[in-house]
Order: C-alpha cells, then sequence, then structure tokens
C-alpha cells in the first residue's frame, strides 16, 4: 500500500515520474513472477484461497498497468480524449475489483477459520464461483457512476460554469473531487 501512495500523490508534483514508474514496473513484474510461479501447477490451482488470491494479484497487476498507462501523453485537453476516459475507468474498476477480491479473501479466511467450528467441517459450494460474480461484477457500479454523475453535471452546467472533469485538463488523472469515489468505497468495507 506504500507504492499506491507514490502512486498517487501526482498533486503539485510532490514525486519525480520516473520514481512513480520505477514502482509500479516493481509491482508488475512482481505481481506477474507470483502468478507465474503459482499457476502452473495444479496444486495450487485447486485450491480456493490460491484461486481468490491469484485473481487479487492478477487485478492488482492490470490495476498498476492502468495506472503506468495513464503517464502516457495524451492530446490536449486531456478530459475530451476518450482513451484517457478510458483507462482512467479501467483503473477505477481495477482498484475497486482488488479491493472486492481482498474483501473475499477475508470472507473466506473466515469461513475456514471461525466457521469451520461451527459447520462441523461441511464445505462451502460455488465459493470461487460466488466470489468470481461478486468481485468482478460490484466494481462495474462506481466507475460507471462516477462517469455517468459527470456526464449528467457536464448537461447541466454550461460553458460559464466552473467544468467538474472525471480527468484533469492538463494531465490524465482524475479530478480532486472524483477522489471521492475511491475513498467512500474503502470506508464502506472499513466499516461494514
Amino acid at each position: 500500500m506504500t507504492s499506491f501512495a507514490v502512486v498517487m500523490s501526482v498533486a503539485d508534483n510532490h514525486t519525480e515520474v520516473w520514481l512513480s514508474d520505477l514502482v509500479l514496473a516493481i509491482n508488475i513484474f512482481f505481481c506477474f513472477l507470483t502468478l507465474l510461479c503459482t499457476l502452473p501447477f495444479r496444486t495450487f490451482r485447486v485450491r480456493k484461497m490460491t484461486v481468490i488470491q491469484s485473481h487479487s494479484i492478477f487485478c492488482l497487476m492490470m490495476l498498476c498497468v492502468c495506472w503506468y498507462l495513464m503517464h502516457l501523453p495524451f492530446s490536449p485537453p486531456v478530459y475530451t480524449s476518450y482513451q484517457c476516459k478510458v483507462v482512467a475507468y479501467l483503473a477505477h474498476y481495477f482498484l475497486i475489483a482488488t479491493f472486492s477480491w481482498i474483501c473475499c479473501c477475508t470472507l473466506t479466511l473466515k469461513g475456514q477459520i471461525v466457521d469451520a467450528v461451527k459447520s462441523f467441517g461441511k464445505k462451502q459450494t460455488n465459493l470461487v464461483k460466488k466470489c468470481m460474480l461478486f468481485a468482478y461484477s460490484f466494481p462495474l457500479l462506481l466507475p460507471a457512476l462516477a462517469l455517468l454523475l459527470n456526464y449528467c453535471l457536464q448537461l447541466q452546467l454550461s460553458s460559464e460554469d466552473i467544468l467538474v472533469q472525471y480527468i484533469r485538463e492538463d494531465i490524465c488523472w482524475y479530478s480532486e473531487v472524483w477522489m471521492w469515489c475511491f475513498i467512500l468505497f474503502l470506508f464502506t468495507f472499513s466499516f461494514s
């Protein structure tokens, strides 16, 4: 999570771009290496927890790739670029998907440790499928709602009003207003 702080601190150029790119490259490399070391072996693929953790690592790797792509130069004004909006949407999606998979890991561990005594060793059926349905479909909501709200705000505001964009004007990064979509999601999971 410390590397996320380095990547996400783009305001006022607190970090150098090369440091952010280096952290992203290290994250992508080690996520790929982890997947490469576990997925080819059948003994790891049949364990529920390993499958769920592999999906979490895959989402984290895709998130880092999307954040790296956000550093590419887009034509100004950036907030009108469809490529930047797609990359930003995917980054928003994969961030929430990563935390959704971590939530699934937590619930699976709880089920294996705490509920094992209550269920007398009965196995949960279709746990991985339920986690896949939750962790890949639920994260579609927040980025879609953010883009829909951004579109509705643009229709309501005239050209004289202050523009509230999903993407900043000069760089392909989220506006300060839309960063709350990330923070509110984390509060939802931590207090539930």
